[in-house]
């Protein structure tokens, strides 16, 4: 059997971890490889340290007498490569034992026109040995074409080529500023893209070394080359989409594509920024109204003309995107929960609203999910004068029921639901359970969500133990939100003492599975329970301070209703279903968009 694969390994100064890369291609299970080494121009001793693995008649070492960087050594290379297939190795990383082996049966399985193969990567570090740095596995997905491999703003690794595939596209691009020596590796993909395509395999097989020496030292140059790859691409390709750059977590990155004017038709299409939840991915707050969205609406990240912002929710790099798609004609719905205020955000309320404050002026259509929330909004972010509509958040009423068999009233069980920043609305409720139990009511209580403040959990567990609660009160975590109804289905009251909660989700899905609830009466509470949802305990009113009912007064308000449950329990029901159901709100929301795409 002759040889089907050269391993590809450009060296630069690589030091002492070129032998353990080349160590790797020597451990590999599937042995019918050639391996192709390329120093450029290297000043240390590095290939001093493979001359063992010199004397196999696989390997095959090319000495630069310059410099050439890493795309003209990688074409020196494959002038000589003769085999089927070539899988690219840096000096510095690793593969896995079986890592050919895999790639190649693979590639023998698909057609000719699949021309790229990679798998997952392992992140290693230098301190991995001595424990401190830990792996993390990155797992890509298979891409669907040249402009979905754009969106994801990567590389792949490891990378598996056809030769003749690389050999019709004239191998790797030179023709940037930098002559190829920079983000070469995203550079060739995209021009492989123009008439092949991909395949992922969903096994780790590379180990990727991130250390000080390959950390950037030239983020503005690799930067100033992604813009131009980028846009060179698109050029190719049509030029039917406009790239929004943006520096983002220390990079210079493509964060969206925006269709250019002459592209539109008359179909709606939208963007939420990307932010569109995956479907078994942990979701609370602005999140949970995009996966309702995306049920009727789904994201298209290319050909759109409506973009859709949660203010409580916002993309990286937010105001980039809404730039670059005004100025080529997209339209944007502006989806407005709370403000920073004072008492909340102390100093930084100004900062942080400065931000929504320039967006939301930019917004053809703006949804307030409460009368208070367009207050609020007014007074910290100005007054907007464009169309707007109040629209309360929904619950999907078929999903979030009331039980089939109610808990035993014998027993008040009590829940607390949520992302919990704020410490009383938890506390307050550790101390209206000690009250009732004080005064000989049987009660539970049950802490459902993650607990956000500052040493949380040890805090409330100190609580627990102080008022003596350990065995009257549960606590769990995160959870999935198709897993909230069960939550509500063994209660009888949900407790939502946040103050100033502009518009909360939580007492909504729990009013659908006619649980009522106590809440404060202040933020959007009222508006949300009115006379039948559930009951809202007295407080001040203040931008500057925040403020709590007593743990008394909850507790009465406890008794009160439990006197009454089951008519509270009806009610609670009936009001979620005529106000606050997913198909009223996706009514709503179609009509919005409707209105706004034909706007001139």
């Amino acid at each position: 059997m002759g040889n089907d694969v050269t391993v590809m390994l450009p060296s630069y100064n690589a030091g002492r971890y070129l032998k353990e890369a080349v160590q790797s291609v020597f451990d590999q299970t599937y042995t019918n490889w050639k391996l192709i080494i390329v120093d450029d121009a290297s000043t240390d001793n590095s290939i001093d340290t493979i001359q063992k693995f010199l004397k196999d008649p696989r390997v095959t070492l090319i000495r630069n007498p310059q410099n050439l960087g890493q795309s003209k050594s990688q074409n020196v290379a494959l002038q000589l490569v003769d085999t089927p297939y070539v899988i690219q190795l840096d000096a510095d990383d690793l593969f896995f034992p079986n890592t050919i082996e895999r790639l190649k049966q693979e590639a023998d399985k698909q057609s000719e026109d699949v021309a790229v193969f990679y798998g997952n990567f392992m992140y290693i570090g230098d301190g991995m040995k001595k424990g401190k740095k830990k792996a993390h596995i990155r797992r890509y997905r298979q891409f669907k074409d040249g402009y979905d491999f754009l969106l994801e703003d990567c590389t792949v690794r490891p990378r598996f080529y056809r030769t003749s595939a690389l050999k019709r596209v004239g191998g790797w691009p030179t023709d940037d500023p930098y002559e190829g020596r920079y983000i070469e590796d995203r550079s060739i993909i995209l021009r492989l893209f123009e008439y092949y395509r991909c395949r992922w395999v969903d096994e780790t097989l590379y180990k990727y070394r991130k250390h000080s020496s390959n950390l950037s030292k030239a983020i503005e140059v690799n930067g100033e080359v992604v813009e131009w790859v980028v846009r060179e691409a698109l050029k190719r390709w049509g030029d039917h989409y406009k790239p929004v750059f943006a520096f983002h977590e220390g990079w210079n990155r493509m964060v969206q594509l925006v269709p250019k004017k002459n592209s539109f038709n008359n179909k709606l299409g939208i963007s939420y920024g990307g932010l569109m939840p995956k479907p078994k991915e942990i979701v609370f707050g602005g999140r949970v109204k995009l996966r309702h969205l995306g049920e009727n609406f789904p994201e298209d990240k290319l050909n759109y003309n409506l973009m859709y912002l949660v203010s409580s929710y916002l993309p990286a790099c937010a105001e980039q995107k809404v730039k670059v798609c005004r100025e080529n004609g997209i339209k944007l719905v502006w989806n407005q929960n709370g403000v920073a205020f004072p008492a909340w955000a102390g100093k930084a309320y100004k900062d942080m609203n400065e931000r929504r404050r320039n967006l939301r002026k930019q917004a053809d259509w703006v949804i307030y999910q409460s009368n208070f929330c367009k207050m609020s909004a007014d007074k910290f972010l100005g007054q907007y004068n464009g169309k707007f509509s109040i629209l309360y958040n929904c619950v999907d009423t078929t999903s979030f029921t009331p039980p089939k068999k109610i808990p035993s009233l014998s027993k008040i069980r009590l829940l607390v639901m949520g992302s919990h920043y704020d410490k009383e609305r938890v506390t307050l409720a550790l101390d209206t359970l000690a009250l009732l139990l004080k005064s000989g009511v049987r009660a539970e209580l049950q802490i459902a969500g993650n607990l956000k403040w500052p040493n949380a959990k040890k805090e409330v567990r100190s609580k627990i133990s102080s008022l003596r609660l350990d065995k009257h009160v549960r606590i769990t975590d995160s959870y999935l939100q198709e897993d909230a109804p069960k939550f509500y289905r063994k209660t009888h009251i949900l407790l939502h003492f946040k103050y100033n909660d502009p518009s909360p989700t939580v007492p909504i899905e729990a009013m659908a599975c006619g649980i009522p609830v106590i809440g404060s009466r202040s933020g959007g509470m009222t508006e949300l329970l009115g006379k039948d949802g559930g009951t809202t305990l007295e407080v001040p009113f203040s931008w500057e301070k925040m403020y709590y009912p007593s743990a008394k007064a909850a507790a009465d308000a406890v008794t009160i209703i439990m006197k009454d449950w089951k008519a509270w329990s009806s009610k609670a029901r009936k009001r979620a279903v005529k106000h606050f159901s997913k198909e009223k709100w996706l009514k709503e929301h179609k009509k919005i968009f409707s209105k706004v795409v034909e706007s001139n």
